[in-house]
């Protein structure tokens, strides 16, 4: 995109639309990562989340203790310490 800024200012606007969103599905799927919903083994959740983290900036909790999870039921376990706190309606 650096580049582009000597084409024109135009361009790099249009070119931050796809990136942007590039970045929102790298997040996603580092959220996912975090809930160990990506993949079926820990290791690579944390190992993918991790690099997603890396390419957003935004450090990924490891462990699972630090991530609520869903569970069948709808409801959330915390499993550890959560900063949020969550209304539901029903």
């Amino acid at each position: 995109m650096v580049l582009s800024l000597d084409i024109s200012y135009a361009v790099t606007l249009l070119l931050a639309i796809p990136a942007a969103g590039f970045l929102v599905r790298i997040f996603i799927i580092q959220h996912d990562c975090g809930h160990g919903a990506f993949f079926r083994l820990r290791r690579i959740n944390d190992a993918v989340g991790t690099m997603c983290g890396v390419m957003t900036l935004t450090p990924m909790p490891t462990g699972g203790a630090s991530m609520p999870v869903i569970t069948p039921t709808g409801t959330i376990s915390t499993g550890g310490t959560v900063d949020t706190t969550s209304i539901h309606l029903s």
